[in-house]
């Protein structure tokens, strides 16, 4: 049960920082930069030198997008699992165990649910 309950709280914490750090819209950001970007390499009425500056900037955005989203889904799910070690360290619970758990099909089906939730609620909230 209590290893049930850590991967609850994997889950949880999991949703709660790609809530925090915004991660859905920057994916949404990625998707317009990149049509952006292929609206500009097939646009024929452009000079080559406005397309190489262009396509730099956008790269540049890219670059940076994919820093953001990588850095911000490994404290999402780093910060979790290194608290689930630390207690398996002074021996609250099993760090194996806990990520069995989080393998189950409850554990999957709740973090679907969570994540659908969490994300029609801030949409809702937000008005979008």
């Amino acid at each position: 049960m209590i290893d049930f309950l850590g991967a609850l709280f994997v889950i949880a914490t999991f949703i709660f920082f790609i809530i925090a750090f915004n991660l859905a819209e920057k994916t949404y950001e990625v998707i317009a930069l990149s049509k952006q970007s292929l609206t500009v390499l097939t646009n024929t009425t452009l000079d080559d030198q406005i397309k190489e500056t262009t396509m730099r900037w956008h790269a540049k955005s890219l670059g940076q997008l994919f820093l953001k989203i990588t850095g911000s889904l490994m404290i999402a799910l780093g910060l979790p699992l290194a608290i689930i070690w630390l207690l398996n360290l002074y021996g609250y619970l099993s760090f194996h165990a806990v990520i069995k758990a989080t393998l189950s099909w409850q554990c999957i089906l709740l973090g679907i649910i969570g994540t659908l939730t969490a994300y029609w609620m801030q949409r809702v909230y937000r008005g979008k």
